[in-house]
């Protein structure tokens, strides 16, 4: 009898542990899993700066792409849309890049006159012909780059995050937290 009640505890505690090592297996698994995702995150992103980097020196820009952030060009070019540039000769009916004083982000319009002294006077094709003064007389010195073509959508990424997701009201703060509670109590609950 003692060795049937020997065995059979041996054969449960054998059971607990053989649990608890798939548990800790399981539990491995998951890590390894979320540190493989980190650095597929890291390594696409690290990738995307060195190929940013690359078109750059290709296209002789420090921005040769940009999003669009606002509607002034629609509608030929749309919020949202990403605009690959290059540093090339400027004629009236290009659309130009530019820093300004007056921006915080670079602008994107159309040239509409070169002045006599080799400055540009540019337009938002949105604007109806209301020009800003600062779109009067550009130099050379603030075009970031002339727009070769234009990827629709591809920028509404970068204007989430940036618009949406980054700004840190309240409200946003809030629903981060509630989304990372969430995604947390999913994970540890095995529902992800």
């Amino acid at each position: 009898y003692l060795n049937h009640c020997a065995s059979r505890t041996l054969s449960h505690q054998g059971f607990q542990l053989a649990n608890l090592m798939e548990e800790r297996r399981k539990i491995k698994e998951r890590a390894m899993g979320a540190s493989e995702t980190i650095g597929h995150v890291l390594f696409g992103a690290a990738l995307a700066v060195v190929i940013y980097i690359i078109l750059g020196i290709f296209f002789g820009t420090r921005m040769p792409i940009i999003d669009v952030m606002s509607t002034s060009m629609e509608p030929n070019i749309s919020k949202g849309d990403l605009a690959v540039l290059i540093n090339s000769d400027v004629q009236i009916g290009d659309v130009i890049v530019f820093d300004t004083p007056n921006e915080a982000i670079p602008v994107i319009h159309r040239v509409i006159k070169i002045n006599d002294d080799g400055t540009y006077q540019t337009l938002g094709d949105n604007n109806r012909g209301m020009q800003h003064d600062w779109e009067k007389q550009i130099e050379k010195s603030q075009i970031i780059g002339k727009v070769l073509f234009v990827i629709p959508y591809l920028g509404w990424v970068k204007i989430a995050v940036f618009e949406y997701l980054l700004p840190t009201s309240p409200r946003n703060l809030m629903l981060l937290a509630a989304v990372s509670a969430l995604l947390y109590f999913a994970w540890t609950k095995k529902l992800l």
